[in-house]
């Protein structure tokens, strides 16, 4: 969870480009749900570039990492699930 994310112009409806979106939201909203989220707002995907992972860049990782996001409309807080563990993770 992170407050806030305002900025949405850079986010994506999974739906197109994932063919069987319906199903990984499904999972990521239970995700969610279980970490604490209230159940409302769009579940997204988000780019994030690999010139954001300092310490990371290597020659394999040169695409950067797409992660679940879902904002919640009551009070603004964004839920975020990431496929590796973000650098800023360790730091809390």
């Amino acid at each position: 969870m992170y407050e806030w994310i305002d900025n949405l112009n850079f986010t994506i409806d999974p739906k197109e480009c994932i063919d069987n979106a319906g199903e990984y939201i499904a999972v990521v909203k239970g995700t969610f749900l279980e970490a604490g989220w209230d159940g409302d707002g769009e579940v997204e995907l988000m780019w994030i570039p690999p010139f954001m992972f300092k310490g990371m860049r290597t020659p394999e990782f040169t695409m950067g990492v797409t992660i679940w996001h879902v904002k919640q409309r009551d009070d603004g807080l964004s839920w975020l699930l990431t496929p590796i563990e973000l650098p800023c993770q360790s730091e809390f």
